[in-house]
């Protein structure tokens, strides 16, 4: 699914198409599929323009959810649990820890498929859009500092589970 829109502009658009004027077009037909044209030059300009919206959009929205999502979250359950008591209390710090969000089970499965999708984007479509390795790097660099402060400031500690082996 996150390759789809960059695979049929690059592959398949305007493999398919028929002009108005042709006699194919003036009979229906449920086998026959028509789309929407390149440009004369071919489709490299608009997968490169598709390529660097995906890449910038899928990273302002993880970011967004990775940071604001979970001080939203904290925020939220602090002013909950604040309006509860009816006099002022002094919170050890591990008593404020408990108070964060808790690291959902599959938490890292989803740090490791981002990086995955990312790899696939860069590899893939490298030629035609050359800036995405470098997107990716920036990417990379405010990603282990954005999960160090979630992971540091956002989160109760997991928890130690015994598994037998790796």
């Amino acid at each position: 699914n996150y390759y789809s829109s960059l695979i049929y502009t690059a592959f398949f658009k305007g493999r398919f198409y028929t002009f108005p004027g042709d006699a194919s077009a003036r009979h229906p037909s449920l086998t026959l599929v028509k789309t929407d044209i390149c440009d004369a030059v071919g489709c490299t300009y608009e997968v490169s323009a598709l390529l660097g919206l995906l890449m910038m959009a899928r990273q302002m929205v993880a970011h967004f959810k990775e940071v604001c999502v979970p001080k939203i979250l904290n925020f939220w359950r602090t002013y909950k649990w604040k309006k509860t008591l009816t006099e002022k209390v002094t919170l050890k710090r591990w008593e404020k820890d408990f108070q964060l969000q808790d690291v959902h089970r599959l938490h890292l499965h989803d740090e490791y498929i981002e990086m995955i999708i990312q790899y696939g984007f860069v590899t893939l479509f490298v030629s035609v859009f050359p800036l995405a390795p470098l997107l990716a790097l920036i990417n990379n660099i405010l990603e282990i500092r954005m999960d160090a402060y979630k992971y540091t400031t956002q989160t109760r500690r997991p928890i130690a589970r015994r598994v037998s082996d790796i």
